[in-house]
């Protein structure tokens, strides 16, 4: 709820009109409107960039299979060990690309320059 008084400057700036002379409070003024104009430019942007948090931000990440993959295993990404399935058996030391989540259970697949060792 705080966050929002930001986007309220603008109006909070009208009470250098009460405080300063007029010339004063109009430069002032014009400055906290192009700081705020800045702050929402930048909010805007950033609202606008995609998720990467959660199960959607784990699609596409790169990882290394750990424990190998039969029907399940363990991969590690970012330093954290995963509950794994794949399409096919993947043996230890295997890159891995996320390419779906199943509450904590990683979908992986393969890299295509990733070789299978047996």
């Amino acid at each position: 709820m705080w966050c929002h008084l930001v986007f309220l400057t603008p109006l909070f700036g009208l009470i250098l009109f009460w405080v300063f002379p007029w010339p004063i409070a109009v430069g002032l003024y014009l400055v906290l409107l192009v700081v705020s104009s800045a702050v929402y430019v930048v909010t805007y942007r950033a609202m606008r960039l995609p998720v990467t948090t959660g199960a959607t931000g784990m699609i596409g990440l790169r990882g290394q299979v750990v424990r190998a993959i039969e029907s399940r295993g363990t991969v590690r990404i970012y330093n954290e060990l995963w509950t794994a399935i794949a399409d096919q058996p993947l043996p230890v030391g295997t890159s891995v690309r996320v390419i779906a989540v199943q509450g904590l259970v990683l979908h992986v697949a393969p890299e295509p320059n990733s070789e299978l060792r047996a």
